[in-house]
């Protein structure tokens, strides 16, 4: 199971949605005075104490494709459901970015959006699912034309 690429793909996948989850993927720094706002996937933090969890869609789309992942990677003996698992997962995070680009309006007048680091990783994680959805693919093909020749 591990000695297939696109398992490792989907592994490496997997992390970096952890890391996504665990790290701010946005900041709204003021112009003027004010308090800045760190963003994370589940909720907003404003250094003044002020939580909000109206980001909390960013969570759930990212959260989701976690255990689709680990499903589709135990899941190497049906080829074509781990192929469909992928490309929900790539949906997901396509998603993620929408709610992203909608959670990218201005929080107030005077701020300016400062995206961070983990933004990237869910366009790395489709990446990989995109290759290792065509290793699955190529593996099914592969299959199919040894069964033929037989």
């Amino acid at each position: 199971m591990w000695q297939r690429k696109q398992t490792l793909f989907m592994a490496i996948a997997i992390i970096c949605g952890i890391v996504c989850l665990c790290l701010p993927v946005a900041r709204w720094i003021p112009t003027g005075m004010g308090a800045n706002v760190e963003v994370y996937n589940l909720f907003f933090y404003r250094e003044g104490g002020e939580t909000g969890y109206k980001v909390a869609g960013l969570f759930i789309s990212q959260l989701l494709t976690l255990p689709l992942a680990v499903i589709a990677i135990f899941k190497f003996h049906n080829r074509v459901l781990q192929s469909r698992l992928c490309s929900i997962c790539i949906f997901l995070l396509v998603a993620w970015y929408v709610l992203y680009a909608v959670t990218a309006q201005p929080a107030g007048e005077g701020y300016i959006f400062k995206p961070d680091f983990a933004a990237c990783l869910p366009m790395i994680e489709i990446l990989l699912y995109f290759l290792a959805r065509k290793g699955i693919i190529a593996d099914e093909k592969l299959v199919k034309a040894a069964d033929r020749i037989r």
